[in-house]
């Protein structure tokens, strides 16, 4: 037969209830750890290495395109037009940045000051002039002139050069 059992044991007994306690213990704790750890590498760790990682970016970026500036250069003599077509980033940070030759100085322009870079360009004693105000991404770069007198720019690949 089923032994029933009396009033007193069955208010004493809570084991029920135990599993349930237990289950929502824990996941508190891991929700608090999960809300901890994210707490501190976004509020902590991440924006300064997002930042180094930006510097680092905008270095290469300069020194890349003052690279192509240089290489784009012709030792040949009479009269040259050389065109060059160069990727760079779209953005640093998720930002838009600037490129900007005037005379023998590149500067990379950006929002965030820590960010901008300015370099001097070894263009040789042919070219008497440079210009150019562009965006980052495709940068197009002209060389033409006479041996005595070329001309650097710096344009945007639809031609639009400021």
């Amino acid at each position: 037969m089923t032994e029933s059992k009396s009033p007193q044991t069955l208010k004493t007994d809570e084991r029920a209830l135990s599993p349930v306690v237990e289950k929502t213990f824990a996941s508190g704790l891991a929700l608090l750890y999960i809300s901890g750890m994210m707490g501190l590498l976004l509020g902590g760790v991440v924006p300064p290495y997002e930042s180094a990682t930006s510097e680092e970016v905008s270095e290469r970026t300069l020194a890349t395109a003052a690279t192509h500036i240089e290489g784009s250069i012709p030792e040949t003599d009479g009269e040259v037009t050389v065109t060059k077509t160069v990727d760079l980033p779209d953005s640093i940070q998720n930002t838009g940045y600037r490129l900007t030759l005037d005379g023998d100085t590149l500067s990379l322009e950006h929002p965030d000051e820590s960010v901008e870079r300015e370099t001097t360009v070894a263009l040789g004693e042919q070219v008497h002039s440079t210009e150019g105000d562009v965006s980052g991404g495709t940068v197009v770069i002209q060389v033409e002139g006479t041996t005595d007198d070329r001309t650097v720019r710096l344009k945007e690949p639809d031609g639009d050069g400021r």
